[in-house]
């Protein structure tokens, strides 16, 4: 119920700050408190493109403050809120954001990437960029897990457990060519170094 009351407001706030709703009335036969956050949903894109455009960032992040709290296992609202926060350099509260979301969405198998990114592109934490990564990959996930893990391996000049990062991502996905390029490299590297 509280859901929906805040939906409500979200459209009436909207329609306020953009003049005339633009949407077809309810169907009461199905289901209305749904059709009522979508409702919402298309006015709060609207209004966060305004936002954005004129340089509002901290009204972005309180609403994508709000929005992580209704969608706390929502990898976009994460990483959206994130991204912000990174953007505006509050980068202890995107890590906040990224370990919050990792523990919460225990469902997702790709929880772990938005942590590993920003600790391999923020932070430049290697350490901590596979200590993020590695238990992603211990199941399916999607394919930049194992490409960012891979990549701070061969920065580590940890070859022997890049060439092991990339072996398992092609066993996962045999047809990617960029996997396949780096096993290579990485094997022609070990024979280099030895």
């Amino acid at each position: 119920m509280k859901l929906l009351a805040v939906a409500l407001a979200t459209v009436v706030g909207a329609v306020g700050a953009f003049g005339q709703p633009t949407f077809k009335p309810l169907d009461a036969g199905s289901d209305v408190p749904g059709q009522i956050l979508s409702i919402a949903d298309g006015f709060a894109v609207r209004q966060i493109d305004w936002w954005f455009s004129n340089g509002q960032f901290p009204r972005l992040i309180n609403y994508y403050r709000f929005r992580a709290e209704l969608y706390p296992t929502n990898y976009d609202v994460a990483t959206d809120l994130g991204w912000m926060l990174e953007s505006v350099e509050e980068n202890d509260s995107a890590e906040a954001v990224y370990l919050a979301y990792r523990d919460r969405a225990i469902l997702d198998p790709d929880r772990f990437l938005p942590l590993g990114q920003f600790y391999f592109l923020r932070k430049k934490d290697y350490a901590k960029t596979v200590a993020t990564l590695e238990p992603a990959i211990k199941v399916k996930c999607h394919p930049n897990n194992y490409r960012l893990l891979g990549q701070v391996y061969t920065k580590l000049e940890k070859l022997e457990d890049a060439l092991r990062v990339y072996r398992q991502f092609l066993k996962e996905y045999p047809d990617d060519e960029t996997a396949k390029a780096n096993v290579a490299k990485a094997e022609e590297r070990l024979k280099k170094k030895v």
